[in-house]
């Protein structure tokens, strides 16, 4: 880095969504300098920001993906075969749409970072649309357990070990689902937007 600021970082993080923010706080929690870069603003300070509450309150992030200071919209295309990208009853004109954030937080201020599990019929239909019946219900179940280390029920953790587990919840993969940790990032953390 040049310029006014020359302060040497333990770590430079790209990015401070739901990976790079975590991974950020979580270092500057252990005492690293912790140096973050994110390519949009900060939505609260923006002109354009319109709702600044749907970027601060969670029960308002539905409408975040509207708001024209961090709404980043990217169209895709799922099939290199036109006659089934027009299967998809999502694609349009453009493609798929993507809603992706800009902003501080990333894409968290879209999803607010809430983990659920879509209805077993969104699941079935992806398997009968592709004709793939690795994306059945079913499949999916099983993956979503073996990915999960659910840390927010930790008596039916202890109750399943004795065949005891009506959660649908995993425990021992890499995807940690938590209830919020409201630590505070240390003063060693800068953010760059």
């Amino acid at each position: 880095m040049s310029g006014e600021d020359e302060t040497e970082w333990d770590y430079v993080v790209v990015g401070s969504g739901a990976g790079g923010g975590t991974l950020a706080a979580r270092l500057a929690e252990a005492g690293m300098r912790v140096c973050v870069l994110e390519a949009g603003c900060d939505a609260r300070a923006h002109e354009m920001s319109c709702m600044p509450e749907d970027y601060d309150v969670p029960g308002f992030h539905a409408c975040a993906s509207e708001n024209p200071a961090m709404a980043w919209n990217f169209f895709v295309r799922h099939y290199s075969n036109a006659e089934q990208q027009r299967r998809d009853p999502k694609c349009g004109p453009a493609g798929v749409l993507y809603p992706r954030a800009g902003t501080l937080g990333g894409c968290t201020a879209h999803n607010a970072l809430i983990f659920l599990y879509p209805h077993d019929e969104d699941w079935d239909h992806i398997a009968d649309l592709t004709g793939d019946p690795s994306w059945t219900a079913t499949r999916m179940q099983a993956y979503a357990k073996r990915i999960e280390q659910c840390r927010h029920r930790p008596l039916w953790n202890v109750a399943r070990r004795f065949g005891v587990d009506p959660t649908m919840h995993g425990w021992d993969g890499w995807l940690h689902t938590e209830r919020a940790m409201p630590l505070e990032a240390s003063p060693t953390t800068r953010w760059y937007a």
